[in-house]
């Protein structure tokens, strides 16, 4: 696992999120993100799910996530 519940991490376009959960699905960790404010003290905006890949030692963010997947990790966020 790369990022912990709780915690802020920036995306490439710049935005912050908050790590709001963190769930396994076929040996892939996903996570549930919020969008932080720019005062950083409140929540905006809907909810994005976001999986990690290490490649060649490096961390990448992948947003694209099939809507089968979608279907299932969002039942394990809810669970």
């Amino acid at each position: 696992m790369y990022f912990s519940k709780d915690e802020m991490i920036e995306l490439n376009n710049g935005k912050k999120y908050l790590v709001l959960d963190t769930v396994m699905l076929d040996e892939n960790v996903y996570y549930k993100l919020k969008e932080v404010n720019g005062s950083e003290d409140g929540l905006i905006g809907d909810f994005i799910y976001v999986t990690t890949l290490n490649k060649e030692g490096k961390i990448y963010i992948n947003e694209d996530i099939s809507s089968e997947e979608l279907e299932k990790i969002k039942i394990l966020f809810e669970s």
